[in-house]
């Protein structure tokens, strides 16, 4: 079985001024980083038929925000159940742990050294520009910050997060040593799939 890491983005915005929900929501693009396969991909909407071949297999699906975001709006708009698939969402396992959100960005600044090359907020913008290939990078960037946190929690099982209390120190969002904390995040038998 595959492991799949996985991001969307969409069309359009959701909330505020657009009134729209996020099941109302059409992607722009999916960025796909396969384990078996050891490369990243990307899909516009005229690759969905692969894609949805791709996703039709079983596979452990690794995400962040998946399960509230990315899941939902890719089962409606290619017609598939992932209810069989086991599903890794990082952003919902720190959850769980902390009884709190941390973003992307926040994360992989702290754990990997680098961070996000946008906002999510600007992919419609880039779609609607015309600006393809600046969205598939941004996309797939996000994959790689996803994938490779996931790998930190598979050989450390664990990951570094801000303490509630504390703020950013500069612009560069980084967080003095002292107020950060480990949380532990051991995904037992999803860690086999690879």
């Amino acid at each position: 079985m595959d492991t799949i890491v996985l991001d969307i983005e969409t069309k359009d915005m959701y909330g505020g001024a657009s009134g729209k929900i996020i099941s109302d929501l059409s992607p722009s693009f999916v960025g796909i980083y396969s384990y078996s396969g050891n490369k990243y991909s990307g899909y516009f909407e005229s690759d969905f038929p692969d894609l949805k071949k791709l996703l039709s297999e079983p596979a452990l699906l690794v995400g962040f925000s998946s399960n509230r975001f990315d899941l939902p709006i890719l089962s409606r708009v290619l017609n598939l159940v992932f209810d069989k698939h086991p599903k890794v969402d990082l952003c919902e396992e720190l959850e769980i742990r902390t009884g709190r959100r941390v973003g992307l960005n926040t994360l992989a600044l702290i754990n990997l050294g680098k961070g996000k090359t946008g906002a999510g907020l600007d992919a419609p913008q880039l779609f609607a520009e015309g600006k393809l290939e600046e969205l598939k990078s941004y996309c797939l960037n996000d994959v790689q910050l996803t994938k490779e946190l996931y790998d930190l929690i598979r050989t450390k099982k664990e990951l570094k997060i801000p303490k509630q209390e504390s703020v950013f120190s500069n612009q560069l969002g980084l967080f003095e040593k002292d107020k950060l904390e480990k949380v532990k995040i051991d995904l037992g038998p999803l860690l086999t799939f690879i």
